[in-house]
């Protein structure tokens, strides 16, 4: 399964790659499970995960610490589920990932239609 961040410039309009249907588009979340300022939104974002103070490595030698590109891999346990269901298809897996995350509808009123699931 491909994943991808739905990018950073607080925009409500298609970012691709994550954007594409066999995409599972990811949008960045603050520790409290708000929309994380600068994390794209949309009908076509499929979960959300944490994109702030996250710390990794970067290209260059750099430290990176929060973005969507930060919040994807904590939303795609596609290869773990591959590995307890080698049986279940690709649509299963995805179907599995989005419709078993906490919804924080209730944390996010204003983007509540626009993302499909929550971290």
């Amino acid at each position: 399964m491909c994943g991808a961040g739905a990018g950073n410039d607080n925009l409500n309009q298609p970012f691709y790659p994550a954007a594409y249907d066999n995409v599972l588009s990811v949008a960045g979340t603050a520790t409290d499970d708000t929309k994380l300022d600068f994390s794209n939104y949309g009908s076509w974002v499929d979960v959300s995960a944490p994109a702030k103070d996250i710390r990794t490595t970067a290209l260059g030698g750099d430290w990176q610490c929060s973005g969507t590109s930060i919040a994807s891999p904590f939303a795609r346990p596609g290869g773990l589920l591959r590995t307890l269901h080698p049986d279940w298809s690709q649509a299963t897996i995805r179907s599995q990932i989005v419709h078993t995350t906490d919804s924080i509808d209730s944390l996010n009123p204003t983007y509540a239609a626009c993302w499909a699931a929550g971290a």
